[in-house]
């Protein structure tokens, strides 16, 4: 046998296989594949009928386990009607995100080709893969590339979780473009927007407290300081916000940081709480509160401590990273501000 006869009859081989799965490519009545992070914060995917709402990713075959929004990252829809398989299989491959530009333009490419004849489920799958990867693609840049990209991608994800607030993609969507929003320095447009999502109905009851905890970290750097009290009044009179850990101590930090920003009071509520992400919070406020007063060295060992040990929360780290430029640039150090301007789309 040829060569070239043995490459064909491979080939042949390999399509037919794929028109065969039906999860990866979507024959009628066929499972969806659902990508997400399970307890041990492996990445896994699994085969199962399912329903969708702000809750989650209900699996209605298997373990009928309810996965949490913040869990969910991808779901590879086995019937999604109005896309050819070849061409669901063809966006799936981009999505290990070697070109997130390819894969953007790829899924909006999709979408414009279903057309609004699609059903709803198809063209909410298109939509959200295309912000994502419009976010991720962001992501990639830095300076004033990022600059110009990321106002364009946070309008995208910020449009599509306001236009999905019964799906679980109204969290990782709008929580993204909060995050850029941020690094652009937006505090009020993700203030406005998390404050949107703790709106939503049906949310997790531990992610309605973490959007509202995060809404009033954006309002405080907003310098919207009695809203940000307001929210933590809130937060404060529902008997059910956990009396101890991790939200409790973010909302203890941001109690400090809401009153006036004292650089001696944070420091000393960094040193009391014990949850990371909430030291985390502590510090970063508290390198804010030494920028203000005119104090960049004081700001990047704060800063610092954000990036390298506690870091376990991506959006503070992102914020403390970025940070870092500017501190670095303020103290003539144009080397460390290039070399923190690359690390930024290692930790986004």
């Amino acid at each position: 046998m040829s060569r070239r006869r043995a490459f064909h009859l491979s080939l042949a081989f390999g399509l037919a296989a794929l028109a065969a799965a039906p999860t990866a490519l979507g024959q009628s009545g066929a499972l969806d594949k659902v990508h997400y992070r399970d307890a041990d914060g492996k990445v896994v995917a699994v085969d199962a009928a399912i329903t969708e709402s702000a809750a989650g990713v209900q699996l209605v075959t298997g373990t009928k386990a309810l996965i949490s929004p913040a869990d969910v990252f991808r779901i590879d829809y086995g019937d999604p009607k109005g896309i050819a398989k070849v061409d669901q299989f063809a966006a799936i491959t981009l999505e290990d995100g070697r070109d997130p530009v390819k894969a953007r333009d790829t899924y909006a490419g999709l979408l414009k080709k279903a057309g609004l004849a699609a059903p709803e489920r198809t063209k909410r799958y298109l939509s959200f893969r295309e912000a994502i990867w419009a976010g991720k693609a962001a992501d990639a840049k830095t300076g004033a590339e990022f600059q110009a990209e990321a106002p364009k991608a946070a309008e995208a994800l910020a449009g599509f979780a306001r236009a999905n607030k019964t799906s679980w993609e109204v969290w990782p969507t709008a929580r993204a473009a909060a995050r850029l929003y941020a690094e652009l320095g937006d505090h009020a447009k993700a203030a406005a927007l998390l404050g949107e999502l703790v709106a939503v109905k049906g949310l997790p009851r531990d992610l309605h407290y973490e959007a509202a905890l995060a809404e009033a970290g954006a309002l405080i750097r907003a310098g919207q300081r009695p809203d940000a009290e307001k929210r933590l009044d809130q937060l404060e009179k529902d008997k059910d916000f956990p009396a101890t850990g991790p939200a409790r101590d973010r909302l203890t930090v941001l109690r400090v940081a809401a009153k006036a920003g004292d650089p001696a009071k944070l420091d000393q509520v960094v040193a009391k709480v014990t949850d990371p992400t909430a030291k985390a919070v502590g510090v970063n406020f508290l390198g804010d509160a030494q920028l203000a007063a005119g104090k960049p060295r004081e700001a990047m060992w704060s800063y610092l401590w954000a990036d390298v040990v506690y870091n376990q929360d991506k959006g503070e780290q992102v914020y403390a990273v970025g940070k870092l430029v500017g501190v670095f640039e303020a103290l003539g150090d144009k080397d460390r501000a290039e070399q923190f301007r690359d690390r930024l789309p290692r930790v986004r």
